[in-house]
């Protein structure tokens, strides 16, 4: 019964966490182009404390080769250094550091795929954690990046349309967080590949 009750509170704890970061990616969509600039820069900070912290408990990580570690070290230490860039003054640099930001998260993503692909009972591992929450930050880096280039006048039409399907498909992601707490606890390594997919699903709308 305890177990039982433990596993239910992390589904709970994790359902929350996951529908605060819709919430946070919502806020975001409705955002003018100099706030969006403003939360570039504080959305960098959380990338590099995030990272610090995911430097720190990856140590804590078992049955790992040499070879694998090292290479996950790298994709953290390179995730970091581009998180901790100075302010992005001009668009042409705003605009080298999303694209630099995103391929760093990319290279992590994969090397953690790469290495853990293989791994039984991956819900238990805190990498788990690792990968929704840079599915989440390449969203919202993605979500700047078409903030950046639509959000003027002469481009003003397309970014309305482009909003409107992006809030359509985070208020999907809402829903079906509010709706599927119980399937979650029933089903959940299935359910988590599902939020990935929704992560993905909203990017989408970016194309």
């Amino acid at each position: 019964m305890t177990n039982n009750a433990t596993f239910r509170d992390k589904v709970e704890r994790k359902l929350n966490e996951w529908k605060g970061l819709a919430e946070h990616l919502d806020l975001q969509l409705h955002l003018g182009r100099a706030e969006a600039e403003d939360a570039f820069e504080k959305q960098k900070s959380n990338l590099l404390n995030w990272s610090d912290s995911v430097a720190a408990n990856y140590e804590k990580a078992k049955d790992i080769s040499e070879e694998n570690a090292e290479r996950i070290r790298a994709s953290i230490d390179n995730l970091r250094l581009q998180a901790a860039l100075g302010k992005a003054d001009t668009e042409d640099l705003l605009e080298e550091q999303q694209k630099n930001i995103n391929q760093a998260i990319q290279r992590l993503s994969s090397d953690i795929e790469f290495v853990y692909k293989n791994r039984k009972e991956r819900g238990e591992d805190f990498m788990e954690e690792a990968e929704e929450r840079l599915n989440y930050y390449r969203t919202s880096f993605d979500l700047f990046k078409l903030q950046m280039h639509l959000a003027k006048e002469d481009a003003e039409e397309i970014w309305e349309e482009k909003k409107k399907e992006t809030k359509r498909k985070i208020e999907e992601l809402e829903y079906k967080l509010k709706e599927e707490t119980e399937e979650a606890s029933e089903k959940w390594e299935h359910f988590t590949k599902e939020m990935t997919h929704a992560w993905k699903h909203i990017r989408n709308a970016f194309d």
